[in-house]
């Protein structure tokens, strides 16, 4: 099983920011911004013991109740664990212990189906279930699969970024009344929008400063091709109540709190205009905690100049900032298993939590090569090979 946090080098190293400040009482004094710079190598490393708590829960199986392996976790909580089986269209929603709660699969043509699931949103006070699909709209259900409305979302937006078999919208449910979606049309100026749960229109929106925006579909003509590929990285991420925007057109990642504030917290260096042209790097942020930011460095080459002409991930490392001691490591943490597919997961956590699925064939695989121990082999003992899988719920320690 792939292991997400070995211990790895990164490119880039931390330059000290001094902090901002305005003519004024100290009470003026802007928060201070961190700079990350790529050009630089050999960050310190740094391994992280007793980081989290790590549970298993393994997904209650049942003739009408099976992944296949385009499982998604979209929603979770210590009282409902919301999946979508991408491939299939199903949706199934458990309980806080793994027991099925309710499922149902309305893929199709119809006026109140979805062509597919680019996203899921659990509105878990409401019991209500968003889903996105390639038409640019939204579907509502019950949490047991009845139909309640549908909207479109509005033309000037585009939210969806491509169907590739991850979660293709960045959307989270934000309070009682909107959800917050990243913008990926490079119309608008708009690049997070708060659209209304009730009819989809546009309640507020967040304007960043860009000198260019660059698409998340790179377009290059070699000869008499036209080659394309569309990039999908998380924009959001979820800690609680505060949020963390990034874009691929923006040097700065950003801090939003619940009342909407926003305010700068790390910057990269070089800026994002003045990278090569046959290279693309994207700062990404896959976990937020009270203490820590997880973040994956991707560069990419976009010559298209490989024999299979596509966009080729050069350097992909993984690295967390500490915020107390406003450093940044190479990370080696003492998971028993580590994370997997994070970069393609929007799911809704709850504070200072993550979680990830594990398929049962593999965990087969890994007991019978006396890899698993403790509750994790207890389970997985049990088991049947074709059973659901176990999801792995982190906790991270306060």
């Amino acid at each position: 099983m792939k292991q997400l946090f070995l211990a790895v080098s990164l490119s880039f190293a931390m330059v000290a920011c001094v902090q901002k400040k305005k003519e004024g009482p100290p009470e003026t004094e802007q928060p201070e911004i961190r700079v990350i710079d790529f050009t630089a190598i050999d960050f310190p490393k740094k391994e992280y013991k007793d980081l989290a708590e790590v549970e298993y829960i393994p997904m209650e199986t049942r003739s009408d109740v099976l992944f296949d392996r385009r499982y998604l976790l979209a929603h979770l909580s210590g009282s409902r664990i919301v999946t979508s089986n991408i491939r299939l269209g199903d949706i199934f929603v458990f309980d806080g212990k793994g027991k099925i709660v309710a499922g149902f699969n309305h893929k199709g043509q119809g006026a109140r189906e979805y062509l597919d699931i680019g996203q899921l949103v659990y509105d878990e006070k409401n019991r209500e279930l968003f889903v996105f699909d390639r038409k640019n709209r939204c579907q509502v259900y019950s949490e047991d699969g009845v139909w309640q409305r549908t909207f479109e979302f509005p033309k000037s937006q585009q939210f969806f970024s491509g169907y590739g078999g991850g979660h293709s919208y960045a959307a989270f449910d934000f309070d009682g009344e909107t959800m917050l979606l990243h913008n990926n049309s490079s119309s608008s100026d708009s690049l997070f929008i708060f659209l209304s749960k009730k009819d989809g229109s546009v309640k507020s929106a967040l304007t960043l400063p860009l000198s260019n925006r660059i698409p998340n579909q790179i377009l290059k003509r070699i000869g008499e091709v036209q080659w394309s590929t569309t990039l999908d990285f998380p924009n959001i991420c979820r800690n609680g109540d505060t949020y963390y925007l990034s874009e691929l057109s923006s040097d700065t990642i950003y801090q939003l709190t619940k009342d909407k504030t926003l305010r700068p917290l790390l910057v990269r260096k070089p800026p994002i205009g003045k990278m090569e042209d046959e290279t693309l790097d994207i700062l990404s942020i896959l976990k937020a905690t009270d203490k820590y930011i997880l973040f994956m460095f991707t560069r990419y080459d976009i010559s298209f100049k490989s024999s299979a002409p596509g966009i080729r991930p050069l350097i992909m490392k993984t690295y967390l900032y500490e915020m107390e001691t406003q450093e940044i490591f190479n990370p080696s943490m003492n998971f028993s298993y580590a994370i997997q597919d994070m970069t393609l997961n929007n799911a809704s956590y709850p504070k200072n939590q993550m979680a990830t699925f594990f398929s049962m064939e593999s965990l087969k695989e890994d007991l019978e090569a006396g890899k698993l121990e403790g509750d994790l082999r207890e389970i997985v003992e049990k088991a049947d090979e074709d059973d659901n899988p176990v999801l792995q719920l982190i906790k991270f320690r306060e």
